[in-house]
């Protein structure tokens, strides 16, 4: 039996006998530095932080302290690293996705319809709070390949994201959710009582471009990780699912699904004679055929409700499947299961 980790962003998770713990961080959303409760928690940010540091970390919106380390982030969207105990800043880092980033192709013809772009920025609001909440408290810190070696992991909204203070970038990002559908007040604010033919649902991106005809889409993906092929180096599976609205005049209400793909990646550990860069961490795709990418999932019982993000965090949903995740309106089997 393969080596599998599932990881939920709550606990400790253990499959198989194996598992890690991955802690939340704390929040501080809306809030410029730390309160006065955290600088005793921590340290007195203000007493000693450089000029330097204070523009960067201005405004911390979440941060977790690991031993005598912390990890911030701050709203300029940089992972900063400090010595809690020297009060020494050892280093920031921007942000940026992960070079393999995979491109849902759904949403990308959506953009494409009305000439726009799926742009990839991070930021605090697009998205919203993220599946479930998560983006309440956007950083956690733990290992998630049960290597000894923790990472920093981030909901930004739509976006998962795991950096590497080890190797100081971000080696994994993919989009968890990106949900394209005007919500009921706008469209009631916007068309009335008028129904389109087209789509059940409509595209909110569409109606704010002057296409109120466009179907909305739903876009999801599950993450899981652990040593699939048995070669030694940690993987990542992304199951990737789109749906696009059913038309008004069709008898099933909800969604249809229109996009799914599973990719396979592999943490580079190991320098290759090509690579001017040497060992990088980053999660690199494989070429691994999509038909043994599921005989994986299907040997290790992973079904979608075990994929990450996977429980919810809003108030009156904790410990609960994500609801959107598994709506019965994506009339779709494997969100139910």
């Amino acid at each position: 039996m393969n080596k599998i980790l599932t990881f939920v962003l709550l606990s400790s998770v253990s499959m198989n006998g194996f598992g890690f713990e991955l802690l939340n961080g704390s929040e501080h959303r809306d809030t410029i530095g730390f309160s006065e409760a955290d600088k005793l928690q921590i340290w007195d940010y203000e007493d000693w932080v450089s000029p330097t540091i204070k523009d960067k970390f201005s405004s911390i919106v979440a941060f977790h302290e690991s031993a005598d380390i912390a990890f911030v982030l701050s709203r300029s969207l940089h992972i900063g690293e400090i010595d809690v105990q020297e009060k020494l800043y050892l280093g920031n880092w921007p942000l940026n996705y992960s070079p393999y980033q995979y491109t849902p192709k759904l949403a990308n013809e959506q953009h494409r319809a009305i000439d726009t772009f799926l742009i990839k920025t991070f930021d605090l609001e697009s998205g919203g709070i993220g599946p479930g909440c998560m983006g309440n408290t956007p950083l956690r810190y733990g290992d998630i390949e049960n290597d000894g070696e923790s990472e920093i992991v981030l909901t930004l909204g739509r976006i998962f994201v795991v950096f590497s203070p080890k190797y100081e970038r971000v080696v994994f990002s993919d989009y968890v959710r990106l949900v394209d559908e005007l919500d009921p007040a706008s469209y009631q604010r916007l068309y009335g009582d008028q129904a389109f033919p087209e789509a059940q649902f409509v595209s909110d991106l569409a109606a704010i471009n002057g296409y109120p005809r466009m179907p909305a889409i739903r876009y999801y993906t599950k993450v899981f990780t652990g040593d699939f092929d048995e070669d030694g180096y940690p993987d990542i599976i992304s199951w990737h699912k789109g749906y696009l609205s059913r038309r008004s005049d069709d008898a099933t209400s909800g969604y249809e699904l229109k996009e799914e793909a599973w990719t396979h990646y592999e943490r580079d550990l190991v320098a290759q004679e090509s690579s001017k860069n040497g060992i990088t961490g980053h999660y690199i795709p494989q070429e691994t055929a999509e038909s043994d990418i599921q005989d994986w999932l299907a040997e290790n019982n992973l079904t979608w409700s075990k994929g990450n993000p996977a429980k919810s965090e809003c108030p009156g949903e904790e410990g609960q499947l994500i609801p959107e995740m598994h709506d019965p309106l994506l009339n779709d089997p494997d969100v139910l299961k």
